[in-house]
């Protein structure tokens, strides 16, 4: 596939994937994203287009996908601002997948290791969720 903007910037054609998930146009984002990532790897913006390729997947419901996805930000960008929306993320995707005990590690690793952020207090929502739940 080609780029969403061939003699783009970086900056360009992030810009023109993010467009396209803001619209919802989630497959066309997932493709644009990856396209960047082979183009651009060594991009500023390579961790959060990787976070935002696995969120149009994780907005269409392609939890193994998108769970995967969320890990290589994790992996691959340890000091990235995104690792712990990510982290959160991966705890959503094991719900979803009925992963029980891997989405209840996963939500307390965010809170234990991120503690001051909108993520943390978002994963003790889900933990609550569960516990209401019984699962």
């Amino acid at each position: 596939g080609q780029l969403p903007v061939p003699d783009g910037s970086d900056r360009d054609n992030y810009q023109v994937a993010f467009e396209l998930l803001k619209e919802e146009r989630y497959d066309l984002a997932a493709a644009s994203f990856q396209r960047f990532l082979v183009a651009f790897p060594n991009s500023e913006l390579a961790d959060n287009a990787q976070y935002w390729l696995a969120e149009s997947y994780y907005a269409t419901d392609k939890f193994e996908q998108a769970l995967r996805d969320f890990e290589v930000v994790i992996n691959d960008y340890p000091r990235s601002r995104k690792v712990p929306d990510a982290l959160l993320k991966m705890g959503y995707c094991n719900y979803s997948l009925k992963q029980w005990d891997a989405a209840r590690v996963t939500l307390t690793r965010v809170q234990e290791d991120y503690p001051e952020t909108t993520a943390a207090r978002l994963a003790g929502q889900y933990l609550k969720r569960m516990d209401s739940e019984g699962v």
